[in-house]
């Protein structure tokens, strides 16, 4: 699940990870997106990876959808991503509740490379629980 407000760079995270095989689906503002979130919880189906943006115009930005989905799933695996490498998410992401962080501009290859290992961890987490 992607949280990007900007449709250029939204549209280039979804074909990148499309073609890598992902499933993958995108939501411009924060509210959107724990809706999203909380629908495919209530259908058994919680998301792999969210990928959000740090800031969003006019919108619910990644810091405050993250706690509000945390809320939702305490288990949720997700990437805080911004151009603003000064900013506290970016410099202590676990604190904000993110297991990664990528930040702008990436190439496609490093977003497919930290999407696969999170995943893996995942799945490894996943396997040890009964």
């Amino acid at each position: 699940l992607i949280l990007e407000d900007e449709a250029m760079i939204r549209r280039l995270i979804h074909t990148t990870l499309s073609r890598a095989g992902y499933a993958v689906d995108e939501t411009e503002e924060g509210h959107q997106t724990i809706n999203v979130y909380q629908q495919a919880l209530d259908n058994g189906h919680a998301y792999d990876v969210v990928i959000m943006d740090l800031t969003i115009e006019n919108g619910m930005g990644g810091v405050e959808t993250m706690s509000r989905i945390r809320e939702l799933d305490p288990e949720v695996t997700a990437v805080v991503s911004s151009g603003y490498s000064d900013a506290p998410a970016m410099a202590d992401p676990k604190s904000f509740g993110f297991s990664s962080v990528l930040p702008k501009p990436y190439l496609p290859q490093q977003l497919i490379d930290m999407v696969a290992r999170l995943m893996a961890e995942r799945q490894g987490n996943t396997e040890s629980q009964p």
